[in-house]
């Protein structure tokens, strides 16, 4: 990394500016920057996001908080981090998914096919949530008023 600094020194009693340039020993590769400024961006999503969580639920132990920050960071994730998320069982959302796959469903749960391997969008499975908890509570009143 190089330091460019401007100073004013004399000369045969005049002053002149004059600039220096120092060189570190240990060069950064723009890589090398790159994933610091990335890493540093992704902390502070993660601490932003702990202290907000924590804020509304102090309670929750750490390690959980720092599972969650680190799924809210992400726009897919993984059927285990989706089923944390929704407080449900992995083997809950792989019913789903099937039930999804064969179209047998009002209300299919949004995820992505990589080859066999399921990622939900995590921004849709939580709109799909509440629109299922809604779909849900109108199954029910309907069968109420009947």
């Amino acid at each position: 990394m190089t330091r460019i600094s401007s100073r004013r020194i004399g000369y045969f009693g005049s002053e002149v500016n004059s600039v220096s340039e120092q060189h570190d020993s240990l060069q950064t590769t723009p890589v090398d920057a790159m994933a610091q400024f990335y890493e540093g961006i992704f902390e502070k999503v993660v601490r932003r996001v702990l202290d907000e969580h924590n804020a509304k639920f102090p309670s929750l132990d750490s390690e959980l908080a720092t599972q969650m920050a680190k799924i809210n960071a992400k726009p897919n994730i993984t059927v285990s981090e989706a089923a944390l998320l929704l407080n449900c069982s992995e083997s809950h959302l792989d019913t789903k998914i099937a039930a999804a796959r064969k179209k047998a469903t009002k209300c299919p749960i949004p995820f992505l096919d990589l080859d066999g391997v399921y990622v939900f969008p995590r921004e849709k499975l939580l709109g799909w949530a509440e629109m299922e908890k809604e779909h849900k509570v109108r199954l029910k009143s309907k069968k109420g008023d009947a």
